[in-house]
């Protein structure tokens, strides 16, 4: 019987992919970039009517969506996180990993105004809006927003409870993870930390 080769993957975290170190320059400039996105988007609908008309709210879903897509899970927070998921012993990681998450928790709070007044149309223009061929590619994300906006709150207590969301869920969960991943298991004669 041949004998059958196994591939050699690499199965490490190549995180310079993302930065040279704790202490790379882009860190910060990454930060800074992710901030000035959306204070821009803040600044660019916060007081427009952009729910007007199908065409206007067309573009602004638009420009959510290119926000979202280039600032989700930033990249100084997934750095960190991944970090302390290699090796949860490392509190330094940890740290800047829940200090990057509740800048970024701050930063997206400027925008909590932009679902709230997509919220605030009408009832009779909701279905209006929904059939809508420009609004199409945002038909699922606009019946989230109006079936959930009976539920929303003022501005300033979405914006309160987006704040206290991290303590009180997020470092609670990342609590939990730390305390799995320093568990270990034998395997073949030696401990080894679960994630590993």
């Amino acid at each position: 019987m041949a004998k059958t080769k196994t591939a050699k993957y690499k199965t490490e975290w190549n995180l310079k992919l993302l930065y040279n170190g704790d202490n790379d320059p882009q860190i910060d400039k990454d930060l800074k970039s992710i901030e000035k996105a959306f204070i821009g988007f803040e600044k660019k609908y916060k007081n427009s009517d952009f729910t007007s008309t199908p065409a206007k709210l067309a573009r602004a879903l638009q420009d959510d969506e290119k926000l979202a897509t280039a600032y989700m899970g930033s990249k100084p927070w997934w750095y960190f996180a991944l970090k302390t998921d290699l090796n949860s012993s490392n509190s330094e990681a940890g740290a800047r990993a829940t200090k990057y998450e509740q800048k970024l928790s701050n930063i997206s709070n400027r925008i909590r105004f932009f679902t709230l007044k997509i919220g605030k149309i009408e009832k009779n223009r909701q279905k209006e809006y929904l059939r809508n061929s420009l609004l199409q590619p945002y038909r699922y994300q606009l019946e989230r927003i109006f079936k959930k906006s009976k539920h929303f709150l003022s501005e300033q207590e979405e914006q309160l409870n987006g704040l206290l969301s991290l303590p009180a869920y997020t470092m609670w969960v990342d609590g939990q993870e730390r305390v799995l991943y320093v568990q270990t298991i034998d395997f073949k004669g030696k401990n080894i930390p679960i994630p590993k």
